[in-house]
């Protein structure tokens, strides 16, 4: 059993003595107990379009290019400096910070950083967005990542900023219909989702409209009768 199909496709290369069909794919998910008592339309009526990344950034992961991006909108009067926002809640590492910090300090009033909170916190703030953020940087190996955060995004019925290559996270959120897709490799690219996701707020639009039946497939609840389902099958 592994997460996702790229890892499932490798093992059944490395091992091709065994039965394909015992490798099988059971994702991660969100568990929707968490969700009960939450008000998800808390910021409907936010004054500035808010943008959440929830979650850590380390490693490779690089925010150059979004920031860019935003660098573009802002500098460029296509979104009022007045009515926007986007928060980073959670870990980042030394790299993403110097980034962070750089933009910042150019836009204090737009870019907001808070640290580690705890989950039912972070599900709050979850609420008191507009768009989440989600971004899986363009390296090999990356195609088979979905990012633990994916699966509560899809779940909130907000729009997803899916700044992904293509594998599994982008499948996902082509699948669920829950987001707008950008290549991590494209400024312009980013910029224009962002763009899109602020207009439509401000024009009461919801072009994003998820499908359900989709997302209520990764509830851990499904998810345990998908992996009760293979033991019967194979043992």
């Amino acid at each position: 059993i592994s997460v996702s199909k790229p890892i499932i496709d490798d093992f059944i290369i490395r091992y091709p003595k065994m039965n394909p069909e015992k490798f099988v794919k059971i994702t991660n998910g969100y568990d929707e107990e968490d969700f009960k008592n939450l008000d998800l339309s808390m910021g409907d009526n936010n004054e500035c379009f808010t943008i959440l990344y929830n979650g850590t950034m380390y490693g490779k992961e690089t925010p150059n290019n979004l920031f860019s991006a935003i660098d573009n909108l802002l500098s460029g009067n296509k979104i009022d400096k007045n009515k926007f926002k986007i928060k980073f809640v959670g870990n980042i590492g030394h790299s993403q910070m110097d980034v962070l910090e750089e933009y910042k300090e150019k836009y204090p009033k737009n870019i907001e950083r808070m640290e580690y909170i705890t989950h039912k916190e972070s599900l709050k703030e979850l609420c008191k967005a507009n768009a989440l953020l989600l971004i899986v940087d363009d390296e090999p190996g990356n195609e088979g990542i979905y990012t633990g955060k994916i699966f509560e995004y899809i779940r909130t019925g907000k729009d997803i900023l899916a700044i992904v290559p293509d594998g599994v996270a982008k499948d996902l959120i082509i699948e669920t219909n829950t987001g707008y897709i950008a290549s991590p490799l494209s400024v312009d690219e980013i910029e224009k989702i962002i763009f899109k996701a602020y207009e439509n707020f401000f024009d009461k639009k919801k072009e994003i409209v998820p499908n359900y039946d989709k997302v209520k497939n990764y509830s851990r609840e499904n998810l345990a009768l998908q992996l009760i389902s293979y033991i019967n099958k194979f043992f």
